[in-house]
């Protein structure tokens, strides 16, 4: 079926807009829905989900099966958002679709379920086929210490991809759930050991991808363990897929190396470039506030070299700290200097 005229034509101007303004608005998005073109269907599912009453869930579970892979991926999305307990079976089929994008958002709507969706993930992280990489990272995205397990688990698959896999999980677990974060809820472990203890004996592992991603996730809850080791991917060549995300991490080690690192990436080509910036913004504003691990007057100089919004963005964080009795009015104006000079683009 097609929509042609008068019709087609309401249905570009509310995509672009934004807004369903008429007062039949559940019978247009379910119009839209059915027979709009592929980015105005996969809008519909969202704003069903956000809108709508329990009668649209039928129309979103059947949207999954949608020939488009940009409404199936919309409809997986707007269900999980409503975290509608019949459609998450449903969702979890589309962890073996043929579109990468869609198997992406399949396990981010699983995600979205939290708890719930454990048991399933656990089990297409034991005997999933393809999926169990991605069952693994999901686990550790969901971010429940009942996750920890499966994940332990996963670190001794004979598979390096599910050896990272779960390496990637754990990092994301002690982030989110505070397990093996210095003073955080689980900061004693758990029996067979914490996400900590855990990553750190993955350091060792002899698969470069394991033993990267466990560098990554150590980096993530700031464990100073997986310093050389960031280091170390920083300085290969060539580069590592990771190397942006290893740039990143290492903002959380106001090292002298750390600095060094990041700045010999500075130059580089997008993604790593933009990734060394940010990095290097980071680490400045650090020294900027503390005077480590560079003087805060050097720190300040090479945020204005640095210059551009990551620059800017760093200078105000230190100008809006303001740390109390120790404020340095000098120090504020010099702050302030250095912004209206990266602001001009001196």
């Amino acid at each position: 079926m097609t929509v042609r005229g008068e019709k087609a034509a309401g249905l570009d101007v509310r995509a672009s807009l934004g807004t369903y303004a008429r007062l039949d608005t559940q019978v247009m998005l379910k119009n839209d829905l059915q027979v709009g073109n592929s980015r105005q269907r996969a809008r519909a599912a969202m704003d069903l989900a956000r809108s709508g009453g329990p009668e649209i869930v039928p129309d979103l579970i059947k949207a999954l099966k949608d020939d488009d892979a940009q409404v199936r991926a919309a409809a997986a999305a707007a269900l999980a958002e409503r975290r509608e307990p019949q459609a998450m079976e449903r969702i979890l089929k589309l962890i073996h679709d043929v579109d990468p994008g869609v198997r992406d958002a399949a396990f981010e709507a699983a995600v979205r379920y939290g708890a719930a969706a454990l048991p399933p993930l656990e089990e297409i992280a034991r005997k999933g086929g393809p999926a169990r990489a991605g069952a693994l990272r999901a686990l550790g995205d969901i971010g429940d210490p009942n996750a920890l397990p499966a994940l332990r688990a996963g670190l001794s698959e004979k598979d390096c991809a599910l050896r990272a896999a779960a390496a990637d999980g754990l990092g994301w677990l002690g982030a989110l759930s505070g397990e093996g974060v210095p003073g955080g809820p689980h900061a004693g472990g758990t029996e067979g050991g914490g996400v900590a203890d855990l990553l750190k004996q993955s350091l060792a592992d002899p698969c470069p991808a394991a033993a990267e991603a466990s560098a990554l996730s150590l980096g993530r809850i700031s464990d100073r363990a997986a310093l050389p080791k960031l280091l170390e991917i920083a300085s290969a060549d060539p580069a590592s897929a990771r190397l942006p995300e290893v740039l990143r991490a290492l903002a959380n080690y106001a090292t002298l190396d750390a600095v060094a690192a990041v700045e010999r990436r500075l130059q580089a080509p997008d993604p790593i470039g933009p990734a060394a910036r940010e990095a290097a913004a980071a680490l400045y504003a650090t020294s900027a506030r503390a005077g480590e691990p560079l003087h805060r007057s050097e720190a300040l100089k090479r945020l204005v070299a640095l210059g551009g919004e990551e620059a800017m963005n760093a200078i105000r964080l230190v100008i809006e700290a303001r740390p109390g009795e120790s404020f340095d009015p000098e120090w504020q104006a010099q702050l302030e200097a250095a912004l209206r000079k990266v602001v001009a683009g001196e």
